[in-house]
């Protein structure tokens, strides 16, 4: 029986019984620990991403292109996507998102 996978953030990876572990890869882990070194130092994602010129493996589907890491620039929201990511306190979450359909006047359906 399979167990439910949501995607991992940028450093974590499935292994092949499908535990979550840090990414084998020298690149991403330096990466990974770099960005949260410069959180511990800097207090905020803003610090982070002003004291740092690095890139870091961007986030999602990212082994996808032909076994090849895809690295971006280090932006806000990315420091942002990874600090706040459940997944590295080994925390899984359910109904992170919530959405709901309402019905207008006009009888349109919207979902919010």
């Amino acid at each position: 029986m399979e167990s439910l996978r949501v995607t991992l953030p940028v450093g974590l990876v499935y292994d092949d019984e499908g535990s979550t572990v840090v990414d084998p890869d020298e690149e991403v882990r330096a990466a990974i620990t770099d960005l949260f070194a410069a959180f511990r130092a800097g207090g905020s994602a803003y610090q982070v991403v002003a004291a740092s010129r690095a890139e870091i493996p961007i986030a999602g589907l990212w082994r996808v292109w032909a076994g090849q890491l895809r690295w971006g620039r280090l932006t806000h929201s990315r420091v942002l996507g990874v600090l706040s990511n459940p997944a590295f306190a080994g925390t899984y979450v359910f109904g992170r998102y919530h959405s709901h359909r309402v019905v207008d006047p006009t009888r349109q359906c919207t979902t919010r």
